[in-house]
């Protein structure tokens, strides 16, 4: 038994070849609202001393620019705009459906954004 089939408890390892880590279950998608021009789903998030809180993620559905007013959606909708966008240490002024990238939010605390919140314009 090889350490794979120990991990995920599969008795044969030939599950594991090929495109079986790419086809990941999606019971845990974002779901964007269809009213929203844009979508940006949030992975991660981290607050910079100095410049404030970073929300890392993919762009779900349409684009962001530097500017924007968004909608935090979470228990409680928080509204903000869009500082900075950084991708790959590239600051960037417009991201668009299918980018990663940091987006720099004004005056949120990182209480206000977590993982698996959707960021929506």
């Amino acid at each position: 038994m090889g350490i794979f089939s120990k991990l995920f408890g599969r008795s044969d390892e030939s599950d594991l070849r090929g495109n079986a880590f790419i086809n990941v279950p999606n019971d845990y998608s974002f779901s964007c609202p269809d009213d929203a021009e844009a979508c940006f789903a949030v992975s991660d998030v981290f607050t910079i001393s100095g410049k404030g809180t970073v929300a890392t993620g993919t762009v779900t559905k349409g684009s962001f620019s530097v500017g924007d007013r968004v909608t935090i959606k979470n228990t409680d909708s928080t509204t903000t705009v869009i500082a900075g966008i950084e991708q790959f240490r590239k600051t960037l002024d417009t991201i668009h459906t299918g980018d990663n990238a940091g987006l720099l939010l004004m005056d949120v605390t990182r209480k206000q954004v977590a993982r698996d919140c959707l960021i929506i314009k």
